[in-house]
């Protein structure tokens, strides 16, 4: 459906001629307009009223004027029931003549009943919200004025709506008359009433924390007209809040003392995220705003990222995340400049430095996917493109990622089933269709899941370049030569305690993915084409030979598919692996793997033939007080904040946790010197389930292995064994690793355990090492046995 609205040249709400955001947010109404045309009061009944519950909102322009007309052309992509609830998930694009100004992704809204909203339990922080976190890095901004003021009332409010600055921070703020367009938007649209703290440095970044109230009152004009019978506060209106909260905090520091003539305008190219889980209806209550400043800056112009939580009886109802604006100048190019009085003296200015531009800033958000990231940067090494798939059903509760080719190289060979395998036979294999990496044999796999590597975030063959072995001959060895890129600001670097660490559990999925590309191209699994099959690890042991820095490297992998054996429609296959950098070999190894039918992998049994197993403190009635418990879901923990002097001794935490709680018995375990222990609780949202595989979500085993390394962590750091290092770190000895899986982790699991008997702490020059036996378990299943796992300690 297509909308449009005129903006009226007078109305009240414009300011100097512009409308405020959230005229442009809330004119693309056209969802509730489209499902009401579809008929959803056939399915409502007038028992359930619409509420919006996710969206992600980016601007690419500046904000439309008076005179002109929004046009939103809106789709909506799919639709699911929770329990009798319908939702339905959207998208628009927003345009002024043909000028596309605003998009909406990601858009989820629903019809719900007044007991179930009733029930709200507002937004909980997930693990994307901890990790956001845990990886904040703490920074600073010098202010250009100062005020000496922690509060601010209503007068000062509408100070800032008349556009008096000096009159609400003091005559220091007094420019002139230089910038008349930066205030809010008319008394009607003011939606922050008081600042009731203010806090320059404070957050999880060190740029401010702020915290506003809205007052509330049910004859307010905002509830009769939203909606009839129906009276809610729109969250378009608690949006302006939010941008009034980053104008204010913008003006108080004197961001805006060196330009001339300027608006306030949404930072383009970034998407800020919206939840609702709660609602506000009419009464008299007060609505609280709490901002935390993400980042901000003054060139190529004055600029603020932040966080707003919106509170209502100490729920949050409404969360805005990367809420972006910037404060630009207008010139004779602008649509619609105002014109300065003559008296007016402006502001000599310096030219910008681009290099400070903030990152998002120059790019085209058509770029960039759901994690901020512009995948296709490198068209010649690109990354997977991670946007949600709402179109296409959940898979046990995993909304898959969608397919997405891999840019066109010239020269680059597309030709299915022929060398070099190019990332855009890597990306179908991953993603698409199998048949376009290796051919018409694999027709087969039409609408049903065939065999997969992983995706997104874990995909780690960037080509495979040679490839010896005839389809189908599994009598003979086969073999594949892989490359990976290593991007040196990937993830698991950046994320991690180190910049230059790749995690153990990167260098396993690198090691074992090109099995799977040559077992695949074998056609495997083409022996038994009328059945759908499963690709699993089962048995593997990996050395590591030598320390490399590999940002910015390529990895080459020799992978050799050695046996396969069938029996029971169950196959079994056999490999090695060695991997090399600049010619030289850093890690080999041999892994064993299995295509299972969804029944058996449903029915297995573990490792113990289907026995309960307990933490070793339950089977030993270890007492409560000799058990050292740490909440590693608690971002603030000591555990992530590494000394200044030492800034690599802490966990990771962010995407690099696996563990919600860890229990440390001192002098416990099977050799008597220390017993770790900790649990996960499942989430279908967890990250890694999207990417590993597609259409077939379980947790890799090498990340349990990662999650083992994670408790070793723990215990080195509680019991501070990097204490002779004037700066120490984790990294991966060189030593031989040996796991057995018999089991996987899906979305249906509820608990993840894990543990590890610690043998011995080698005290060497130079270097502490951790060793130690380790379990995992999936509801009390032992399903990984991970032997002579070592953790080191060094100096950084």
């Amino acid at each position: 459906m297509c909308t449009e609205y005129d903006i009226p040249v007078d109305a009240p709400f414009l300011i100097d001629g512009q409308i405020p955001w959230s005229v442009a947010v809330e004119s693309g109404q056209c969802d509730l307009m489209l499902i009401s045309y579809i008929g959803i009061d056939f399915q409502a009944k007038g028992e359930r009223v619409y509420r919006l519950l996710d969206c992600e909102l980016t601007f690419l322009e500046e904000m439309a004027f008076g005179g002109e007309t929004l046009r939103y052309e809106i789709h909506i992509d799919s639709y699911a029931r929770n329990g009798e609830q319908l939702l339905f998930f959207f998208h628009y694009d927003c345009y002024v003549g043909d000028k596309k100004v605003l998009i909406m992704r990601n858009g989820c809204a629903g019809f719900f009943t007044d007991e179930e909203l009733v029930d709200g339990k507002g937004v909980i922080h997930n693990d994307k919200d901890k990790a956001e976190f845990a990886d904040a890095v703490k920074s600073s901004f010098t202010p250009l004025l100062q005020h000496n003021r922690g509060q601010y009332d209503h007068s000062d409010m509408m100070k800032l709506v008349n556009g008096d600055v000096a009159g609400c921070f003091g005559p220091q703020y007094d420019l002139g008359g230089r910038n008349p367009s930066l205030k809010f938007s008319s008394e009607k649209f003011l939606m922050i009433e008081r600042i009731t703290k203010i806090d320059p440095t404070g957050g999880h970044w060190g740029l401010g924390l702020l915290e506003g109230q809205k007052d509330l009152d049910p004859e307010h004009w905002y509830f009769p007209c939203h909606f009839k019978g129906d009276q809610v506060m729109a969250g378009s209106l608690m949006s302006e809040g939010c941008g009034q909260m980053a104008m204010f905090f913008m003006l108080s520091l004197g961001m805006h003392t060196n330009v001339n003539n300027a608006r306030f305008q949404p930072l383009p190219g970034e998407s800020q995220t919206v939840r609702c889980r709660g609602q506000v209806l009419p009464q008299r209550n007060t609505l609280t705003y709490r901002m935390e400043v993400t980042a901000m800056g003054m060139e190529p112009y004055p600029f603020m990222k932040a966080n707003i939580d919106i509170l209502l009886d100490g729920k949050v109802v409404v969360d805005f995340k990367n809420l972006c604006v910037m404060i630009t100048e207008q010139d004779d190019n602008s649509p619609y400049p105002v014109t300065l009085p003559e008296n007016v003296v402006l502001k000599a200015l310096a030219a910008p430095t681009s290099a400070t531009l903030p990152v998002a800033a120059n790019v085209n958000a058509a770029n960039l996917d759901e994690r901020g990231i512009e995948p296709f940067k490198f068209p010649e090494r690109p990354l997977m493109r991670v946007q949600s798939d709402l179109s296409s059903p959940k898979s046990k509760g995993v909304t898959p990622i969608q397919h997405f080719e891999a840019p066109m190289v010239a020269g680059q060979n597309r030709v299915p089933n022929q060398a070099p395998f190019t990332p855009w036979h890597m990306f179908e294999f991953a993603t698409g269709n199998i048949s376009n990496c290796f051919g018409p044999d694999f027709d087969v796999y039409e609408g049903r899941i065939p065999p997969r590597t992983p995706c997104g975030d874990l995909q780690v063959v960037t080509q495979v370049v040679e490839v010896q072995g005839e389809r189908l001959d599994l009598k003979k060895p086969s073999s594949c030569v892989a490359e990976y890129y290593v991007p040196e600001d990937a993830w698991y670097f950046t994320k991690n305690s180190h910049e230059n660490w790749m995690p153990y559990s990167l260098i396993m999925e690198i090691a074992l993915q090109p099995n799977g590309f040559i077992s695949g191209y074998m056609g495997t699994t083409l022996k038994y084409p009328e059945k759908d099959l499963f690709f699993r690890n089962l048995d593997g042991s990996g050395t590591l030979l030598k320390q490399i820095d590999l940002r910015g490297k390529t990895i080459v992998n020799k992978s050799v598919l050695v046996s396969t054996a069938i029996a029971g429609g169950a196959i079994i296959q056999s490999f090695t692996f060695d991997m090399s950098v600049d010619g030289e070999l850093f890690y080999t190894g041999k892994a064993v793997f299995g295509y299972f039918s969804g029944e058996s992998l449903t029915n297995q049994l573990g490792i113990d033939n289907g026995k309960t197993t307990n933490a070793w403190f339950v089977d030993n009635n270890t007492p409560t007080d000799n058990i050292d418990v740490f909440d590693l879901t608690n971002q603030s923990l000591a555990l992530y904040k590494a000394p200044a002097d030492k800034p690599h001794y802490k966990l990771a935490g962010g995407q690099m946790n696996f563990i919600d709680t860890v229990s440390v018995v001192e002098g416990g375990g099977k050799a008597g010197v220390a017993y770790v222990y900790g649990e996960r609780t499942i989430d279908a949202d967890d990250w890694f389930f999207r990417y590993h595989f597609h259409q077939d979500p379980v947790m890799p085993g090498s990340l349990g292995v990662e999650a083992i390394i994670e408790l070793m962590q723990t215990y080195a750091l509680k019991n501070d064994l990097g204490a002779q290092f004037s700066n120490p770190r984790f990294i991966a000895p060189m030593t031989k690793v040996d796991w057995k899986y018999r089991g996987q982790i899906t979305p249906l699991n509820k608990k993840m355990s894990l543990d590890v008997h610690i043998t011995e702490i080698i005290t060497e020059a130079g270097e502490i090492r951790i060793v130690g036996d380790a379990n995992l378990s999936k509801d009390g299943l032992r399903i990984y046995e991970v032997k002579n796992i070592v953790l080191s300690i060094v100096e950084a």
